[in-house]
């Protein structure tokens, strides 16, 4: 437990002039909590005295005597009423308890807020940074579930739960100043149960700290269930799978509750545990107390003083208690938090520092592999390929392939598990990956909006002018329908682009393409989400594009890629025929009979 407090207080040292206030103010609170304990002695004593009783105990600790003193000189005063300045004094122990605790937590929450506002942003750029690979293997639900659940976790216990800490931890020591000052025949007395409940306290962390865990990982899991509800839902009613989806994610929050209700049982006990355990050290606290003020040990103001103080330790002992699960939740929200930002991305970390001003666009694959994981096998296995720049390079093949995994690796997606990829007879790992990037443009089959406006989502973030936009727009046949929008390039588009047709989508993404203007372009289906209409116009604007540069297109419809110079057919992964489209017509193989597929009226062989 120790260890985790740690590490939750590491997280304070960028701020440690506010963590100093902080600080500064809870040890004023536990001081003036203290207060509240050490005036009871010499009230006590002085009014038994004046009642005309003796105090047998003659011992030197007959209370603070700054307080006795004072309180000494109100009782010998005939004209002060004693009854009147005593609320006075409390009235101002409490005020200034209050004001402490104001600032105090005022000062944790700016600290709790700051440090997980840096965290979110810290998480979301390295989110940013991570590789293909990353997302592939990793939950959508899990990735949400880091920057918003685990992030929510590491600041309550930073904000609340650090704070109860310190300052309860300050004020029981204040307080145990106070009865070993008075009597600590009686403290150790006191003592003797407490080393019992270390066993408990450190089993309910241990449980807390599994089951936050699990907690974590189960709502990443009805997170993961609620994205995959709204981007598929035309699936699920299509299908008919409401009860099949209903019932997987009742199994989750079921599990998610169950989770949960450990936690809460686990919270709940540790509270009455420590509540036994005041109840026992109070009895004997009376018995031995009572016994010791008939004997003449201790006067009764020292015995009510001593038990004040161990009456306001039960708040700081419970909330001590109550706070180790609200630890372990935030631990286990910031291990998970660390497990992500601790992510290598392959590909940046190799990246290199020359920096790619404009390509010519030759490119090579020397004797590449390729597999996504180690293990399961290799989805490209020893490309040999040469683009010329300014040629049109068709890659074709049956699903799975590895067409789409071979033009991946030009923009370093990923790197090839072995051999070399080079563009301009350099290793494009030798390159700046900004600027490798900067001069390849892709049109997917996945067609990718943000939620937006026009002008952005062609943008993409570059600084260009409206006309340079409508420009692009124009090119790829978009800039009329865009014009005929209520705030024309201002239009948002919605989550996904949600407003806008298929077509339109991909146009808009074929903009994107226009106005970046790099050498090198990749088409992965460019044109599959388009009516025929809109295909052939599209076709025109990619003729234009592809002038001089070097175009690398992706196709299952071979109708879009005939007047390619040159033809490249991948099966499992192997290149095994290319050529132009007449050249493999001719050599009737596997190009030939994809062709007679889609075109048995064409072929003639």
């Amino acid at each position: 437990m120790f260890k985790d407090i740690k590490k939750l207080f590491s997280l304070l040292k960028p701020y440690k002039l506010r963590v100093f206030i902080a600080f500064l103010s809870m040890a004023m609170v536990a001081f003036f909590t203290m207060l509240i304990s050490v005036i009871i002695q010499p009230i006590m004593d002085i009014l038994f005295l004046k009642q005309g009783n003796n105090l047998v105990a003659t011992t030197h600790k007959t209370g603070s005597l700054l307080f006795k003193k004072f309180i000494e000189k109100l009782v010998s005063s005939q004209n002060i009423d004693l009854a009147k300045y005593i609320p006075i004094a409390l009235a101002f122990i409490f005020l200034g308890k209050a004001f402490f605790s104001f600032l105090s937590n005022y000062k944790m929450n700016s600290i709790g807020l700051t440090i997980i506002r840096d965290m979110r942003d810290k998480l979301y750029i390295h989110l940013l940074r991570q590789s293909i690979r990353f997302f592939s293997k990793s939950k959508t639900g899990e990735i949400i579930s880091h920057i918003t659940n685990d992030i929510e976790k590491v600041k309550n216990s930073v904000t609340t739960t650090v704070s109860e800490i310190v300052v309860e931890s300050l004020t029981l020591l204040a307080l145990l100043f106070v009865i070993f000052y008075q009597d600590w025949h009686l403290a150790i007395i006191s003592f003797i149960i407490i080393p019992l409940a270390a066993l408990p306290v450190k089993y309910f962390s241990f449980i807390a700290k599994k089951e936050g865990h699990r907690v974590q990982e189960l709502i990443g899991d009805i997170s993961t269930s609620t994205y995959e509800l709204v981007h598929g839902i035309r699936i699920i009613k299509t299908y008919n799978m409401e009860e099949f989806e209903k019932n997987k994610f009742l199994k989750k929050s079921y599990n998610y509750f169950k989770s949960q209700l450990k936690l809460s049982l686990i919270q709940a006990a540790s509270s009455p545990f420590m509540e036994f355990l005041g109840g026992v050290v109070a009895a004997i606290i009376l018995t031995v107390g009572s016994h010791k003020i008939r004997a003449g040990n201790i006067t009764p103001g020292q015995f009510m003083s001593f038990f004040t103080a161990m009456f306001l330790m039960y708040p700081p002992i419970k909330k001590l208690s109550r706070a180790n699960t609200s630890i372990q939740q935030g631990i286990a929200g910031l291990e998970r938090v660390e497990s992500i930002l601790n992510e290598k991305n392959e590909v940046d970390k190799s990246t290199g520092k020359i920096k790619l001003s404009r390509a010519k666009g030759d490119i090579k694959f020397d004797n590449v592999f390729f597999q996504y994981d180690e293990g399961n096998g290799y989805v490209l296995k020893g490309i040999n390929i040469k683009i010329k720049n300014g040629t049109k390079i068709a890659i074709v093949g049956l699903s799975g392939s590895g067409k789409t995994s071979l033009v991946n690796l030009i923009p370093r997606f990923f790197d090839p598990t072995s051999g070399t990829i080079y563009i301009d007879g350099t290793d494009i790992k030798e390159y700046n990956l900004l600027s490798l990037r900067d001069n390849i443009g892709m049109v997917t089959q996945d067609i990718v909006l943000f939620n937006d406006t026009v002008f952005n989502n062609i943008t993409c973030g570059e600084q260009k002018s409206i006309e340079q936009v409508k420009s692009a727009a124009k090119a790829a046949r978009i800039d009329d329908f865009i014009e005929s929008l209520p705030e024309k390039y201002d239009t948002l588009v919605g989550e996904r682009g949600q407003f806008l047709s298929n077509g339109q989508r991909q146009r808009i993404s074929i903009a994107r393409v226009f106005l970046k203007d790099p050498p090198i372009i990749i088409l992965d289906e460019a044109t599959s989400a388009l009516d025929s209409e809109s295909e052939s116009i599209i076709q025109k604007a990619l003729l234009n594009l592809m002038q001089n540069r070097t175009t690398i297109i992706v196709a299952h419809r071979l109708s879009t890629i005939i007047s390619a110079d040159n033809i490249l057919v991948l099966s499992n992964g192997e290149l095994i025929e290319e050529g132009t489209h007449k050249q493999l017509l001719n050599k009737k193989g596997v190009y030939a009979h994809l062709y007679s597929l889609q075109f048995p009226e064409r072929i003639e062989l």
